[in-house]
């Protein structure tokens, strides 16, 4: 099986007790593929979160890297990095401002982290590159992160953040992993009740489809006993993309069974919308104080700026 037994046994008590596949081993073996197709047709279309973030960076924080990075040598720590475009774009907009870059991509995924590294170095031969293989949900990331010499660039890009059941757990690892001089730049969407159709409409793209029901069907459970299913909850202010199952059936994870009923709802994605207020707060219970927040026109997306509270 393409997960280990650590992983199986992850998927098998998130499946077991909470109804829930976590879209993290999506990305892991052929997944990557659907990712990285994914994120082709996204760099073309001109309101996707790629679009939105290389926008705000460009017009909203690129002074600013340049006041307090200029002439200095930096890590960008790339967390979740997928196929590399992201961090490619901040790095190509770094290095014409007269700073360096050790790149450090962060990831679940050995393809990604392979895919994002060979990008890099085909436009950047000569920057410095140290991949760190690991699942940044369940590993303490302060244990493999090592201080450096340089100051550090933290990026957390394409609303991954909403990805997670738990968003506050995810934060307080990078806030314990982060020096006082650290920054760390955040992407997530924004709740805002006139998109709602909009979102669903968006998740219902069959590269989302796609990408979301990788794990599930690689465990049976395919077009052929489920339905894909895309709606909002109030609840949660989120997106919930989810298989829903025609017929009873039963499935093995971790070398034990999972009886599944009919009609029965299991959750393969979720992508939360926080309002500002929200964000505000899970940063500061977190440990981060606010340097910079912006968003775009429509408010549908926001990037922030953090710094720990020991921070200056």
């Amino acid at each position: 099986m393409f997960l280990n037994y650590e992983q199986e046994v992850d998927l098998y008590l998130n499946l077991s007790s909470k109804g829930e596949i976590p879209l993290k081993f999506s990305y892991i073996e052929q997944g990557a593929q659907n990712w990285n197709k994914y994120m082709e047709k996204s760099i073309g279309q001109a309101d996707s979160t790629y679009k939105i973030e290389h926008k705000l960076l460009q017009t909203r924080y690129l002074e600013y890297f340049t006041k307090i990075y200029k002439g200095k040598t930096i890590d960008l720590l790339d967390i979740g990095c997928g196929e590399g475009t992201p961090a490619l774009n901040l790095i190509s907009k770094l290095l014409v401002q007269d700073i360096k870059v050790k790149y450090l991509p962060i990831d679940i995924s050995k393809q990604l982290l392979q895919t994002a590294s060979d990008k890099i170095r085909t436009n950047y031969p000569d920057i410095e590159i140290e991949e760190i293989e690991i699942d940044f949900e369940d590993v303490n990331l302060s244990k493999k992160t090592s201080l450096s010499e340089q100051v550090r660039l933290w990026c957390f890009f394409g609303n991954t953040l909403g990805n997670f059941s738990d968003p506050q757990r995810i934060l307080r690892n990078f806030s314990m992993a982060m020096a006082e001089d650290d920054y760390l730049i955040i992407g997530n969407g924004i709740f805002n009740n006139v998109h709602k159709s909009q979102w669903i409409n968006y998740y219902y793209d069959k590269g989302c489809e796609k990408l979301a029901s990788f794990v599930p069907n690689i465990y049976g459970l395919d077009n052929k006993i489920s339905t894909y299913e895309v709606e909002w909850s109030d609840q949660f202010k989120q997106i919930e993309m989810s298989l829903v199952l025609n017929q009873n059936t039963s499935i093995n994870i971790a070398e034990k069974n999972i009886n599944l009923k009919n009609g029965e709802k299991i959750l393969i994605a979720r992508s939360a919308k926080h309002r500002d207020s929200d964000l505000f707060q899970m940063y500061s219970q977190a440990g981060f104080r606010v340097d910079t927040f912006v968003t775009n026109q429509e408010r549908t997306y926001s990037l922030s700026l953090l710094q720990t509270n020991r921070g200056r």
